[in-house]
């Protein structure tokens, strides 16, 4: 497992494999070289567009490369990684986005077609064990039941960090101006935006 940099699940990769974090393009490519006498190693995961500062390097090295991509436009334009973004698009074997409306987002920024190699696919289910949710009626039931709220009201539910470029203030701005329904975020909430928002 290659990390551009730690972050919270550092520990859990590290449980499931080696993690190694270059600290240049030269590191990584010495890494992958020494990789590449396992010959059964022969494809990259890359998750996010910003592993295209790395794309080229992968490339290099003989790896083919598929690219999920789940940033829209106005991330990738206020992270100043567009350079990135070209670059994972460009190095990639195949590219994924996990709905047209990202996809759209990302083409208009790009100055050449890469259609030929794009795939929507959804992201972002990691574990699903328990087969009874995949009936929405049943999984709001058992939700209802869980946390104690009405299975009868709308339920508005969102997953993601508690941080500004997820939307978290806007999502608490929609829970006061519409009390109608159920609103409830699932992610990380130990950080001082959360505190503040």
């Amino acid at each position: 497992i290659i990390l551009m940099e730690p972050g919270p699940l550092y520990k859990e990769y590290n449980e499931l494999g080696y993690v190694f974090m270059p600290l240049s393009r030269y590191d990584l490519k010495r890494f992958l070289n020494r990789l590449k006498k396992n010959k059964t190693i022969r494809h990259c995961l890359a998750n996010s567009s910003l592993t295209g500062e790395y794309a080229e390097v992968i490339s290099q090295c003989g790896l083919d490369i598929v690219t999920l991509v789940h940033e829209m436009d106005k991330t990738i334009l206020s992270c100043c990684v567009l350079n990135y973004l070209e670059d994972a698009m460009e190095y990639s074997k195949k590219i994924v986005f996990p709905s047209s409306v990202v996809l759209n987002s990302c083409i208009k920024l790009l100055k050449k077609d890469y259609l030929n190699k794009v795939d929507i696919r959804p992201q972002g289910i990691y574990r699903w064990p328990m087969v009874e949710f995949v009936n929405k009626s049943r999984a709001k039931q058992v939700l209802a039941e869980r946390l104690g709220i009405d299975s009868s009201r709308n339920t508005i539910l969102n997953i993601g960090s508690t941080i500004s470029r997820k939307g978290f203030d806007l999502f608490v701005e929609a829970c006061r101006l519409d009390t109608t329904n159920i609103y409830i975020w699932v992610g990380v909430t130990d950080n001082k935006y959360y505190d503040e928002v």
